[in-house]
This record gives structure tokens, sequence and C-alpha cells, in this order.
């Protein structure tokens, strides 16, 4: 292939691609002051915030939940036992209340949703009934056993309607009450819902606006990779590029081992190879919002090719795009940084390796319940230097997973396949706002 038609020689002109001068070692956590100095400044309720709202509500609901415990399982339990109502009588999906506490809108869409379902449903049956009597008066001049059943079906069924359809009415009211309850018992405690709201959507508008940015990047380099190659009489598209693609359901991959392998990615580009008339899988593209979102990622990707090495594929069709079973060997037998392409869209200062996130992706947890109880107290010291003797245990198992990961993804061979966007969007939306006095008091009073 023409070496101007590489999307990593585009990529590494138009954007940022990592290198091993990138790694930073500004936390090195061995060293107990920065520890402490990291902790103390990142996990203040002040700071936490100020940056990353999302977790600042995290920690103040678990200091909420051990002053308070009684009470927050009083609205919490409140709530799941009317939801557990109307899943027994088929009303309502089974969820659990603590996982939606960060969505408890999600919670109002779908009882307002099912409502009015049931309630579109009963009106309709009324109608019928309606339109319908003279049916059902003939049921009943009717004396076989056959009539009977029928009228004894119909009865049960406009009966069982309307008894679902008035518990639905009144439980989905005091399970709305219960909710907004719960807001403001939580509101009082220095909890808001509202702005959580917003910072999940502003969060969410961050992984578009990158998903758009990054999909604009490969477009642009296509099309021209496309009109080059017309002009060299390619009778059809040089690269065909496909969004959000489920891989896991290409290869038809068991449900159960979907958790341990990249399933849908942002991204996948096809190489036309005119003297087979097929067209082969060359490069994944994975947008991300930061270079730390890639330190799991890789694992996923490779687990994921190893399965798929022993696996057969009778493929010969995607979607439109005619392919055989050789058009996955270049994604199956190369190493991942040859054709997997992560584009990060990072502020300027964001384009940075650091070491130190691999701390607290699986192994090492700073928040906890005695985390709480203490730092949040007068004890910050003690359980500063308890955290950094359980950080130690971790300092080879870091090492080895960052190594892996530099070898992975091509840092090692100067081949990088992380490359960064630059762009100057705030990452928390509670960037963009002010501290009111009733918060400034609330903090107060948590720090003291």
């Amino acid at each position: 292939m023409d070496s101007t038609i590489d999307i990593k020689e585009y990529l590494k002109h138009n954007t940022k691609q990592l290198e091993k001068k990138h790694i930073s070692n500004r936390f090195n956590f061995i060293d107990y002051n920065i520890f402490e100095k990291f902790v103390l400044e990142r996990y203040s309720l002040h700071h936490l915030e100020t940056h990353n709202y999302i977790k600042f509500v995290k920690v103040a609901r678990q200091i909420n939940r051990c002053k308070y415990e009684n009470e927050f399982l009083f609205h919490t339990n409140n709530i799941q036992s009317l939801i557990d109502i109307l899943v027994t009588n088929q009303l309502y999906p089974r969820v659990n209340i603590n996982r939606y506490l960060f969505r408890l809108e999600k919670l109002l869409k779908i009882i307002d949703y099912k409502g009015m379902i049931i309630t579109k449903t009963y009106h309709n049956v009324q109608k019928v009934i309606r339109h319908k009597i003279h049916l059902f008066y003939e049921l009943c001049d009717k004396k076989d056993s056959k009539s009977s059943m029928k009228l004894i079906q119909w009865i049960s069924c406009i009966n069982g309607l309307a008894f679902k359809h008035k518990l639905y009415s009144r439980i989905s009211k005091r399970l709305k009450e219960a909710i907004y309850q719960f807001e403001q018992w939580e509101k009082d405690h220095h909890i808001d819902h509202e702005k959580i709201r917003m910072c999940n959507l502003h969060r969410h508008y961050l992984g578009k606006k990158s998903e758009f940015i990054a999909k604009e990047c490969i477009q642009k380099f296509i099309n021209e990779s496309n009109i080059k190659m017309f002009k060299k009489n390619c009778s059809k598209p040089f690269f065909v590029y496909k969004t959000n693609v489920n891989l896991l359901k290409i290869f038809g991959v068991p449900l159960q081992l979907t958790d341990k392998m990249k399933g849908e990615v942002d991204g996948v580009c096809f190489q036309y190879n005119e003297k087979e008339d097929v067209y082969f899988l060359k490069y994944i593209i994975e947008v991300k919002s930061s270079v730390k979102a890639t330190f799991e990622d890789v694992n996923k990707f490779l687990y994921m090719q190893k399965y798929l090495q022993n696996k057969e594929h009778n493929i010969e069709f995607y979607e439109e795009l005619r392919i055989n079973e050789f058009s996955f060997d270049y994604f199956l037998q190369e190493p991942i940084h040859k054709w997997c392409i992560y584009l990060c869209v990072v502020n300027p200062e964001e384009i940075i390796i650091e070491k130190s996130h691999f701390y607290f992706a699986k192994l090492f947890k700073v928040v906890d319940t005695r985390f709480i109880k203490e730092f949040y107290s007068s004890n910050k010291t003690m359980i500063i230097k308890d955290k950094h003797k359980e950080l130690i245990v971790f300092e080879k198992r870091v090492t080895d997973l960052f190594e892996k990961w530099v070898e992975i993804t091509g840092l090692i061979e100067n081949d990088s396949c992380v490359f960064c966007i630059e762009t100057c969007e705030k990452r928390d939306f509670e960037q963009y706002s002010f501290s009111f006095p009733e918060k400034q008091i609330a903090l107060n009073k948590y720090n003291t």
C-alpha cells in the first residue's frame, strides 16, 4: 500500500502521537510525602465538589450513610419496597435502587412510560367493550360450557387489567413521592440531584463531542485516500468506515465470555483488496476522553484476539461489504498496536501518561468505609499512613502492568497506537459553576 495512505502517518501529522517522553513520574507514590500531599489535596471535599462532583456525591453519600444510616435505609428501602410491589404484579422491571442513585430520573421516566402504556391499554379495552357490548350480552344469554368459559376469560381479563391499572396508579404516585422525599433528604445533607443530572448530561455531551471530533478526523483521511485510489483506477472505495460495530456479534462469541472481551467499538476501517475483490479489517478505532481510559481497555482486545485465533470464521458479508475467511487475518495475527488506534480527545495538559493511574484502576482503593470515617474527622494522618502501606504492596504489580501496557500499545517500539486530539473543553460541568453560600457552610461542617 502507498505509504501516503497510512492512517498512522496521517495521524502523526494531524494529531499528537504518544511517545516515551510523555511518561510522567510526578506522582511517585513510594515517597510517602508525595502520597500524603496527593491525598490531602485531591480527596478534600472542597476539591472533590469543585473538580469532580460525581465523586463528591459518592463520598458525601457514604458520609451520610455512616452518620444517618437509619434515615438513609428508611428512604431507600421504602423506594425498593414500592418497586417490588409493582415487580410482583409484572408492572415494572426488576431494578435495584442502589444502582440508580445517580440516575433517579431514569426511574421516573420508566414510571411515566409504563403508566402511559397501562392507561392506554386500559382505555382501549374500555372502548372495545363499549362497541362490542352486544357480544358480551350474547355470551350471557348462552348456557353452553364453551360460552361460559369464554365469558369467564373475558371477565377475568377485564378485572385483572382494571386491578393493575388501579394498583399502578396508586403505587406509582407513592413511588414518585418516595423518590422526591429521598432527593429532598439528600439535598438537606448537601447532595444536589439537579446538579448530578446536569453533570451526567455534560459528561454525555463530552463523550458525544469526542466521538464526533474523532469521526471527522478519520473520515477526512478516508475521503482523501479514496480520491487518491480512485485516480489510480481502484474500482471500489479503498477504505470503508463503519461506526458502532459489535465485533462479538460478528464472530458469534458466547454471552458468558463477553465481559472479558471488547464488544462494541467506536469504529472499524475496512480496506479493499482489489486482487481478491474482498474487504479486510484494517483498523479498529476507539475514542477515549482520557489516556488512562486505555489502560484496562487493551487487555480486553488482547483476550479477544487470543480467543478468536482458535475459532473458525465463515463470514461472507458484513452489511454490503464482501469478505472471506482471510479478511480478519491482519486483525488476528498482527500485534494490537498495528491495527488498533486510540484517539484520545483531551486538553493539552492531559497529553501525559501517568503510571500512578494503574494503582487506582483495579488494585487499590483509597476511599472506603474506614477512610471516610477517619479522614473526614480528625484522624487524617493515621489513615493516610495505613493507605500508603497498602499501596506499597502493589508496587511491583503496578510496574508489571504498566510495562505490559507500554509493550501492547507500541510505545516500546516508538510506534504507539495512542494519539491525542487537542481540545479546550472543560472536563467537569461543576467547573462552570460557583459555590453557593449554603454549600460552603456544609463543606465547613464536613471538614470539621
